[in-house]
């Protein structure tokens, strides 16, 4: 993994492995206990069959953190996991997206550019983010225990 996804990928499965017996300690006790991850907003990438060694590692770190619940859920069956990627949100920061190397400058540019210009919103192509949330909340309420791999509409 490269230095750019490790601290997510790291961070990620250690923050999951030490809450988990505190987790299963809270489901004994009657509570209803899950685990969400939201990784991949507007892409939903499938397995690369071409790539399995590993060689295009930032191409992988969607499939290394959905891996991540995969491994939880296995080890914790009692428990529910969910992975979801919400897709395009329509938010106020998403107006105007420039790339990877633009992406810090996003804000800025797209402040300037609505002072110049009357920019619309993305509208169809993304998700209000209002039903977002429900679709969210549908994805992670709906499913009492193991490995939920859900799409932007909590299916």
């Amino acid at each position: 993994i490269d230095s750019l996804n490790s601290p997510r990928y790291y961070s990620q499965y250690t923050y999951v492995k030490e809450l988990v017996t505190l987790l299963g300690a809270a489901r004994d006790k009657g509570q209803d206990v899950r685990v969400i991850s939201v990784v991949g907003t507007g892409l939903g990438m499938t397995i690369a069959t071409d790539d399995l060694g590993l060689e295009k590692a930032r191409r992988g770190t969607i499939r290394f953190l959905k891996g991540t619940m995969l491994h939880f859920a296995a080890q914790h069956p009692d428990l529910a996991f969910m992975h979801i990627r919400p897709g395009a949100v329509d938010t106020p920061g998403g107006v105007l997206y420039m790339g990877r190397l633009l992406s810090p400058l996003t804000w800025l540019i797209s402040l300037f550019m609505a002072k110049l210009l009357v920019i619309p919103q993305v509208g169809t192509m993304a998700t209000i983010f209002d039903d977002c949330a429900q679709y969210m909340l549908y994805g992670l309420f709906n499913g009492a225990r193991g490995l939920f791999i859900r799409n932007q509409h909590g299916d």
